[in-house]
């Protein structure tokens, strides 16, 4: 039971949070511009603290010599991206503003990709935040239920979690479980 989380200097917040949740990790993601060796330093005594990093294409490989987690957000390159890099995960696929086809919606994923994602050992994260967050819930519920299908019928890896930026829209696992099992 993790959580991933974006931090805006509000990190003490967050973390006593995570404890009134019963979370037993929490994930920090930072962007890699703003990452420096004083945040690692900051939570490397908790061992329930990790540090991931939201990256461009450019910054992968130098991501990964810092840490595991490794977040990269969809981008016109994103073809690119997930040919060329291993073991990464990918957020925001159900946030793009493109329009949908007649017969299924524009969610960011299909079977092309699918298979170079599975062939990488690549993560694709949903955001529970996202729907909270958004104008048109409608639409991007829609968006990742057509991503989990595509997910679930070539075996990739799903990650999902709150991807909060605030303490107080983090959730407990089981909410977020039981939201994601529902579509």
């Amino acid at each position: 039971m993790q959580d991933i989380v974006f931090p805006n200097n509000n990190e003490l917040q967050i973390i006593d949070m995570a404890k009134k949740l019963d979370l037993e990790s929490l994930i920090l993601v930072y962007p890699f511009q703003k990452y420096s060796a004083e945040i690692k330093d900051k939570f490397l005594k908790n061992s329930n603290i990790k540090i991931g990093l939201l990256c461009s294409e450019k910054q992968i490989k130098q991501a990964k010599n810092i840490t595991n987690f490794v977040f990269v957000e969809k981008s016109q390159n994103f073809q690119r991206i997930v040919e060329k890099n291993k073991e990464i995960i990918l957020i925001g696929l159900e946030k793009q503003e493109e329009r949908d086809f007649i017969h299924h919606r524009a969610s960011g994923l299909n079977h092309v990709l699918c298979s170079l994602i599975k062939k990488n050992n690549i993560s694709v994260a949903f955001s529970f935040n996202s729907t909270l967050s958004s104008d048109k819930k409608n639409m991007i519920i829609g968006k990742m239920k057509q991503n989990m299908r595509l997910c679930k019928k070539y075996k990739i890896k799903m990650i999902f979690a709150s991807f909060a930026s605030e303490s107080y829209e983090m959730r407990n696992y089981i909410d977020i479980k039981s939201f994601f099992n529902t579509l």
